[in-house]
């Protein structure tokens, strides 16, 4: 998990935090904002400026779509950052399609980015070794179990029998 966080190459699709910050165990309002809005940035691969992110080259509404998502799974990554701090730190393994962090880095389309980052959410809420079950929301009808059991047969983790 560390390889993702803490890997400069991946600063446009994961939030970078630095040693410090995962050592403590907490990280500031205003660095998470700092560390999202640069993953927006460069899933928009835009322009930081005083204003704000300037984009060109893409609809307003594709741009809105792109941000409302991020948003979201960042949103629910971070309201879980103990829990995200902690596993960071035990360097917990995630469970991704991709075989390497050279082939996450050369991720170009926003779509897999953000793909990339349900993943991470994904090991976050179903993973047993992460000790954070069901504590991020899900709009999903289906019982946590049937979930986590659909995550298991996807990424061919062994859950044990309860």
């Amino acid at each position: 998990m560390q390889d993702f966080f803490c890997d400069k190459r991946l600063a446009g699709i994961v939030p970078q935090l630095n040693s410090k910050d995962i050592e403590r165990g907490e990280i500031s309002d205003y660095k998470i904002y700092t560390r999202c809005r640069s993953v927006i940035n460069g899933f928009l691969n835009g322009t930081i400026t005083t204003n704000g992110i300037e984009v060109t080259g893409k609809t307003s509404a594709s741009v809105m779509r792109i941000v409302t998502a991020c948003k979201t799974v960042l949103e629910a990554m971070f309201n879980n950052s103990t829990s995200l701090l902690r596993n960071i730190r035990d360097n917990r393994r995630v469970y991704t399609s991709a075989a390497s962090i050279a082939q996450i880095a050369e991720l170009d389309d926003p779509r897999k980015k953000l793909k990339f980052l349900n993943e991470i959410l994904d090991n976050m809420n179903y993973n047993p070794e992460f000790n954070s079950q069901n504590t991020i929301p899900s709009h999903s009808i289906k019982p946590y179990r049937e979930r986590q059991k659909a995550w298991a047969r996807r990424v061919g983790y062994k859950l044990k029998e309860i």
